[in-house]
């Protein structure tokens, strides 16, 4: 939960860092895998959208995507 409080305050404080919403979503997918809470998963998903709109065409983010949509 640590690594949550953090990049959330990152977003607070510079919501166009590069690669928050991409580490955020993977935070959450691994919260749910852990805990497997469909919220943490449903907000991963949303995330990894954000990072998308943020950093087009970038592989890695369609990989994460993809992976939290298999679990």
């Amino acid at each position: 939960h640590r690594a949550l409080e953090a990049l959330t305050h990152v977003l607070m404080f510079s919501p166009n860092y590069r690669g928050v919403h991409h580490r955020l979503g993977i935070v959450y997918s691994h919260l749910g895998e852990a805990t497997h809470e469909l919220d943490y998963f449903y907000r991963a998903l949303q995330h990894f959208r954000l990072a998308n709109r943020q950093t087009e065409d970038e592989e890695i983010i369609y990989i994460d995507w993809a992976i939290t949509w298999m679990n």
